[in-house]
């Protein structure tokens, strides 16, 4: 298995193949904000966020570098931190024991990879809003708490959260924010009672809030934006029903995804200046869906519970507003053999990668996936005749002119990184275990043929997929797939 080490001796490297333990790195740079092309068959390359010393692990979070915020279960039950990105993974240490005292959490980080959490000191169950920056840990001074906790960060480590406070002899939570030094408590809006919770927050300061109040003893869930002292309630899809509201993330524009409950269950919802628009409502079925995270395009990640379809009855999606909720599993490599079953902790960033939970459709494995969205700019034809038995040419267009080009093969589709390129760009081989192929040099005008003789063997024997690449200028084909007759 192809593996490259590193010097570093806290950091080691990550994103192994979906089929084995292996692991892979590239290079990294920054990159703009690019869409995700859903027009593409298969828009997406996977790589597994487990490792083999790993029971289980979870994302809490993905920056726009690529960083993904992971918590893992090492050792029986001590849970363990990490920043893991295509290059390194970074171990932030032991942060207790899941079955015994409560241990520390990571909940977010930002595009400078400061990560915000909380962190429990010594054996007592208080924990303290902390921020860890660069290896160091910050613990904040959140006033007149019993227990704080960090839930968020932005690019301008503005930082949200909860306490735990002391109100007539009960203790409710209490969303606050820190920004520039200065500790703001958020609470709740005027002639409200009860908890509320910072979830989120986005690049003008607006931040998302989940309340709980009382009307006549009775609760209520709701969910809000606080910016600089204002509230503004969102809306829920059938007021007359319960009114509750569960709201997960903003984005810069203002937009919260969450789910609204209805009478027939919980309905994936989008919130725009406060009002409610279904995202998936199929009243003919039996489903409930939750959006988990949003990004500055607008593109939603989630989770669909359908009690129609065992046993597949959850399953991960994608949402944006032109293609509508597609699920996450379709737009896999062919025969990767995974199944995206559980977007509950889904995440999403600007450059369209995604976080989820996939389980293996012959073993039944769980592990965690990065979906990497891919950008091919140059054209692989299919094989002709496409036929067993005989030579075959296939052509690949809009190279660079003279460009060396490769061309892979696999029976499997899944993920594997390109050591001098770039995957924060969109390009990684969208092959498991590519098999060298051909080797050429473009002409003039951009274009090579190769040709090849397909051995009789190979008739009727399933789908083979192939991909091309420039590796001197890192531009990769889309996936094509042939099965030879």
């Amino acid at each position: 298995m192809q593996s490259y080490s590193n010097s570093a001796p806290t950091r080691t490297l990550v994103f192994a193949a979906i089929g084995a333990g292996s692991i892979f790195c590239a290079a990294m740079s920054s990159s703009a904000i690019a869409q995700t092309d859903f027009d593409q068959d298969w828009p997406y390359a996977m790589f597994s966020l487990t490792d083999d010393t790993w029971s289980y692990s979870y994302a809490t979070g993905i920056n726009n570098r690529g960083q993904i915020l992971v918590s893992a279960i090492r050792d029986h039950d001590k849970l363990y931190g990490y920043i893991v990105d295509d290059k390194t993974q970074i171990d932030l240490g032991f942060f207790g024991f899941m079955n015994g005292e409560r241990p520390t959490h990571h909940n977010g980080i930002n595009d400078a990879g400061v990560i915000v959490g909380e962190v429990q000191i010594g054996r007592s169950n208080r924990t303290y809003a902390a921020v860890w920056n660069d290896g160091e840990l910050f613990r904040l001074n959140v006033p007149q708490s019993y227990s704080s906790s960090a839930t968020a960060i932005n690019e301008m480590n503005h930082i949200v959260g909860y306490r735990v406070i002391n109100n007539g002899g009960e203790q409710v939570a209490n969303a606050w924010s820190w920004q520039d030094g200065i500790f703001t408590p958020i609470g709740l809006p005027q002639g409200e009672s009860g908890a509320s919770l910072a979830v989120d927050v986005n690049e003008s300061g607006a931040v998302l809030c989940r309340l709980e109040t009382y009307i006549d003893d009775k609760s209520r869930r709701q969910s809000a934006i606080w910016q600089s002292g204002n509230w503004q309630l969102l809306q829920p899809l059938q007021p007359a029903w319960s009114g509750e509201v569960f709201a997960e993330a903003i984005n810069d524009s203002g937009q919260v995804v969450g789910s609204s409950e209805m009478e027939n269950g919980h309905v994936a919802t989008m919130w725009t200046d406060g009002e409610a628009e279904p995202m998936f409502f199929d009243p003919q079925h039996d489903l409930w869906s939750f959006a988990k995270d949003v990004n500055n395009l607008g593109t939603v990640v989630g989770r669909v519970l359908d009690f129609d379809d065992p046993p597949y009855w959850s399953w991960a999606f994608v949402w944006n507003e032109s293609d509508g909720v597609t699920r996450l599993t379709d737009l896999l490599p062919p025969h990767s053999g995974w199944l995206m079953t559980d977007g509950s902790n889904a995440h999403i960033n600007d450059l369209g990668q995604i976080t989820a939970i996939a389980k293996h459709v012959e073993t039944g494995r769980e592990s965690r996936m990065l979906l990497a969205p891919i950008h091919p700019n140059i054209t692989l034809d299919q094989p002709q005749p496409g036929e067993a038995g005989r030579k075959n040419t296939i052509t690949i267009h809009d190279l660079t002119p003279n460009a060396t080009v490769v061309l892979r093969y696999s029976i499997q589709g899944g993920g594997q990184l390109i050591p001098q390129c770039d995957l924060q760009a969109g390009v990684a081989w969208q092959l498991e275990n590519p098999v060298p192929f051909k080797r050429g040099v473009a002409d003039s005008n951009g274009e090579i043929t190769f040709e090849v003789f397909v051995p009789y063997s190979l008739r009727d024997k399933g789908d083979i997929l192939f991909q091309a690449l420039e590796p001197g200028n890192c531009r990769i084909s889309q996936l094509m797939i042939e099965a030879f007759e």
